[in-house]
């Protein structure tokens, strides 16, 4: 989730707002926003800034209760106002450039995806159960173990195998591959595959298609 443009602490978002409202009202003209919204919202400033000034945490022993209330309500107001300002002025306003956002203090989206490449290391793979026609595969980070998540924009490749008798690793009849991606994984045999091995090894595949390297095989016999 995006990081919020406007600052929650007082101190902070008073000096904020004050710069933003000075960007605001001298591009307003430029970006073509009316008049009277500007108004609008120059209006709960004043009524904020005064309210600011006897009803903020810098007043604490001076204040009331109902000043501090009041002052509250106003920074409220004035928060909802501004967010419909940006929403419908700024963020989506061909005209407003990227520095004017970044100068009001508003959050510019980025527009460019973020690649996720493929890790350099494979998952961690072990039969976590084996029932009556079925292997259950436990899959884990190896950078961080105790976690259940996949590495950020992968997910696990699994190639399976089932062979009557023990054979060389090159020799594993390997019959395809299967997408994963929670952390457990059950296999599910045929009743003629009783007494036979099955054969595991899995990687991660980036949300592009990109492999890392195949973990070591792991075998067990199927019940």
């Amino acid at each position: 989730m995006p990081k919020d443009f406007i600052p929650h602490r007082e101190d902070v978002f008073h000096n904020w707002q004050d710069n933003y409202m000075t960007v605001v009202t001298a591009s307003a003209v430029s970006w073509g926003v009316p008049p009277g919204d500007v108004a609008a919202l120059q209006g709960l400033q004043t009524a904020y800034v005064n309210q600011y000034q006897v009803g903020s945490k810098e007043q604490k022993l001076s204040r009331t209760a109902g000043q501090a209330k009041a002052f509250r309500d106003s920074w409220d107001d004035y928060v909802a106002q501004i967010r419909k300002f940006t929403a419908q002025w700024i963020t989506s306003n061909p005209a407003v450039s990227d520095a004017q956002k970044t100068d009001a203090g508003v959050t510019v989206p980025d527009t460019t995806p973020t690649r996720i490449n493929a890790v350099n290391f494979a998952p961690q793979l072990v039969i976590e159960g084996i029932k009556v026609g079925e292997h259950i595969l436990r899959f884990s980070n190896p950078q961080d173990p105790n976690s259940k998540a996949m590495p950020l924009g992968q997910k696990i490749i699994l190639r399976s195998a089932v062979a009557a008798a023990n054979v060389a690793e090159d020799q594993i009849p390997w019959s395809g591959t299967k997408t994963v991606k929670r952390f457990l994984f059950t296999v599910a045999f045929n009743p003629s595959d009783k007494s036979k091995t099955a054969y595991y090894t899995a990687c991660y595949e980036s949300d592009r298609g990109e492999r890392g390297p195949f973990s070591s095989v792991i075998e067990g016999v199927v019940a």
